[in-house]
């Protein structure tokens, strides 16, 4: 299990939900699934995340999931932002 995740890094920044949701332009729902690793969020989006979280790529890659295998990811992301999809 994944401890660097979007939770844990939107904690250490003091922010809630519903702020970084709002700095990176999408819905708190949306969000939501970022963290609850429901949803991997788009490139565009994961830049916007490194701004409001202000911390490196690497810790954002870790935190969203993209090391996550093509084969999981196209089963389990299916519609929205998908890992692999040719």
């Amino acid at each position: 299990m994944r401890t660097n995740t979007f939770k844990s890094l939107r904690a250490i920044k003091r922010q809630t939900a519903q702020e970084v949701a709002d700095k990176i332009d999408v819905e708190l729902e949306t969000y939501r699934k970022y963290e609850r690793s429901d949803r991997i969020p788009s490139v565009q989006t994961v830049l916007k995340m490194l701004k409001a979280y202000d911390c490196t790529t690497d810790e954002i890659i870790d935190a969203c999931g993209y090391h996550v295998g093509i084969k999981e990811s196209k089963r389990k992301y299916r519609g929205g932002d998908r890992v692999g999809r040719a």
